[in-house]
């Protein structure tokens, strides 16, 4: 068992430089008095993330599908001009409404991505052209204003121009940053989550952060964050062992050990 009292010689908190896909907590001693039984379930945690490996759908079948839908044309006439900020909310949701309605609202949000062309292959060059033929037609009913249109000219895509016009007039309330600003700072470790999990949620509102318009913290000073609220885990363990009373709640401090974090936002997150 390691020594509570020790601590580093230098004051530096190691590992906050470098960049790897490694996510490593810093282990914490036990303090209740007899040892935690390994956990039962040792099986690999899958992820529920999507793998991206789903069939692509037939763009062609879309494409005659949308040609012969009689409303899809009126439908697109429902979606107002985009002139600015104070339109865009109600823009943008009518627009994902009516492709939504005309089923290739994904093609807009980036999830299905440009298929690929395989050399010699007509089946896959016909899809390939249809989804372009559905991309430009979404790109040609965005109904944006003159203004608005020549800042997204220089874009190919539907989900590029999407992307840009949501980073460039989506508003941001001061409140949603402090928000995210607030819940990076100040949420804390706790044994009942687990550690991945706890990485994960700084990462996202740091995401979010960036998002709304504030500044994205660096990861050397979110490891930073994280670091100190583990630090504050084990002092409370080390000040509060398991009690059984009416004081204060029963709390039992797990060792944490090293953890591979796959997450996209904080993949190159070290501790």
């Amino acid at each position: 068992m390691s020594n509570p009292d020790e601590t580093p010689s230098t004051g530096e908190l190691p590992g906050l430089t470098s960049i790897s896909a490694l996510t490593q907590a810093p282990s914490i001693s036990t303090v209740v008095s007899s040892p935690q039984p390994p956990p039962l379930n040792t099986a690999p945690v899958t992820s529920a993330m999507p793998t991206g490996t789903s069939t692509p759908p037939d763009y062609a079948k879309l494409h005659l599908t949308l040609g012969t839908n009689s409303l899809a044309k009126s439908a697109m006439s429902t979606i107002p001009k985009l002139n600015g900020n104070e339109d865009y909310i109600n823009w943008s949701d009518q627009l994902i409404a009516v492709l939504n309605y005309c089923g290739i609202e994904k093609i807009i949000t980036g999830e299905w991505a440009q298929p690929a062309v395989t050399q010699g292959d007509k089946d896959s060059e016909t899809n390939a052209r249809e989804w372009k033929h559905l991309d430009a037609w979404i790109s040609l009913h965005l109904n944006l204003s003159d203004t608005v249109r020549s800042q997204v000219r220089h874009l190919t895509t539907s989900h590029a121009k999407w992307a840009e016009l949501k980073k460039r007039f989506k508003p941001a309330s001061a409140t949603s940053i402090t928000l995210h600003l607030t819940s990076i700072v100040n949420i804390r470790y706790d044994e009942s989550t687990k550690f991945e999990d706890f990485v994960a949620t700084k990462c996202e509102h740091n995401r979010l952060l960036g998002e709304l318009g504030g500044n994205s913290l660096p990861d050397s000073y979110i490891a930073i964050l994280i670091r100190s609220s583990l630090r504050t885990f084990e002092t409370d363990c080390r000040t509060y062992p398991r009690r059984h009373d009416h004081h204060r709640p029963t709390r039992q401090c797990h060792p944490l050990s090293p953890t591979r974090i796959n997450h996209p936002n904080h993949a190159n997150l070290s501790l």
